[in-house]
């Protein structure tokens, strides 16, 4: 479930008030969605009560979200499992397809750009350098925007930091296999399973 600013519910926008599908709500409403907000010179800001009460709130709203699972949600979370395990399992043949056929120069000076957006550190930075920016030139849509990234990033990292605390994945570089799982602790924070990268590029982008 994508995060979003959490703003008073009487200044929510008609639509944000619609009632729709626990798994498919957005978290909050926006507060700069309001055309009416923004008329009345109301700005978010990065100290905010209701800004900094959506880090609890959405958090546990992504925590309890099996809680809320229909039917349909259930399929579709068994879907997305075992399509992890089916590329898990042709992990080793794709990371060789990869590197002997596919892999040149251009592709590693692309992934090293690329990958600089899935760093930890760019997210962070870069969200709070958007929002400082933003605030500079009075631009609502943009500050909001930084701020949902920075948000999304900080609820992001504790889940991605719990599940390779728990999986343990050697990296496949160093170990040579895809397949060792050395399980809770054993590798710290510094798994492989999931990517960080990965994780942190497609909760900006979302």
């Amino acid at each position: 479930e994508a995060a979003s600013i959490r703003a008073p519910a009487a200044q929510a926008t008609p639509r944000a008030q619609q009632v729709e599908p626990a798994h498919t709500a957005p978290l909050k409403p926006t507060p700069v969605r309001s055309t009416a907000r923004e008329q009345a010179g109301d700005s978010v800001h990065i100290t905010d009560k209701d800004y900094l009460l959506g880090y609890a709130e959405n958090g546990w709203r992504i925590i309890s979200g099996p809680l809320r699972f229909t039917r349909q949600d259930w399929l579709n979370a068994a879907i997305v499992i075992g399509a992890t395990g089916a590329f898990l399992l042709a992990d080793e043949e794709l990371n060789s397809f990869w590197q002997d056929d596919m892999r040149s120069s251009g592709t590693d000076d692309a992934s090293d750009i690329l990958g600089l957006f899935g760093e930890d550190t760019t997210v962070a930075v870069g969200a709070l350098g958007a929002y400082a920016l933003a605030e500079t030139l009075g631009a609502e849509r943009e500050k909001t925007a930084a701020l949902l990234v920075l948000q999304t990033f900080l609820l992001t990292a504790p889940v991605v930091g719990a599940v390779k605390y728990s999986a343990g994945r050697e990296r496949p570089n160093e170990s040579g296999s895809a397949y060792n799982f050395d399980g809770p602790g054993e590798r710290g924070f510094d798994a492989s399973f999931p990517s960080g990268h990965a994780s942190y590029a497609f909760g900006a982008a979302t």
